[in-house]
C-alpha cells in the first residue's frame, strides 16, 4: 500500500507516473488531497477509472485528538535520553495544544517534534506543561501571536 498526500498539488505527468506504478506493480494506492481532489483527477479518465471510492474525512473530535496527542507523547517519553521519570501530560497542556492545532495532523506534527526537542535539551522537565507547549508555539511559524 502506498500513500500519496497532497495529490491535488501533482502535475498531469506525475499523476500518470502514479498510474503506471499502480499498473506495473498492482499495489494499492491511497490518495489523499484538499477538497476537489476528485474533480481534478475525473479530468484524467486514465487515472480516475481506476479510483475505488472517494472518502471526505471529517474533522478529529476533541477526544480522538486528545488520545493521538497522548499516544505520540509517550512516543516522545520513549526516546528520552537520561530522563528520570516518563513524560507526563498535564490537562491545561493537552487543551492547549488542541486548541492551538484545531485537529490540523501537520501542526500537531510540528507541535510534537518542538515539544519533543525542547524536554530532550531540557532532560529535567517530566511534564509537557502549558508553558512547555507554549515555548514549542513560539518555534512556529503560525504559532506567534
Amino acid at each position: 500500500m502506498i500513500g500519496v498526500d497532497e495529490v491535488d498539488r501533482l502535475k498531469p505527468l506525475a499523476l500518470e507516473v502514479l498510474r503506471d506504478l499502480h499498473e506495473e506493480s498492482e499495489v494499492g494506492m491511497i490518495l489523499l488531497g484538499l477538497p476537489g481532489l476528485e474533480r481534478k483527477l475525473s479530468r484524467y479518465a486514465q487515472v480516475y477509472g481506476r479510483v475505488g471510492f472517494v472518502h471526505q474525512m471529517r474533522a478529529l473530535g476533541v477526544e480522538e485528538q486528545r488520545q493521538i496527542l497522548l499516544e505520540q507523547v509517550e512516543r516522545i517519553s520513549e526516546r528520552r535520553v537520561n530522563a528520570r521519570e516518563p513524560l507526563q501530560v498535564d490537562q491545561e497542556a493537552l487543551a492547549t495544544m488542541i486548541r492551538m492545532t484545531e485537529g490540523n495532523f501537520q501542526r500537531q506534527k510540528h507541535v510534537l517534534m518542538q515539544i519533543e526537542r525542547i524536554v530532550q535539551i531540557n532532560p529535567q522537565v517530566d511534564v509537557v506543561s502549558k508553558e512547555v507547549v507554549e515555548a514549542a508555539r513560539e518555534q512556529l511559524v503560525y504559532g506567534r501571536g
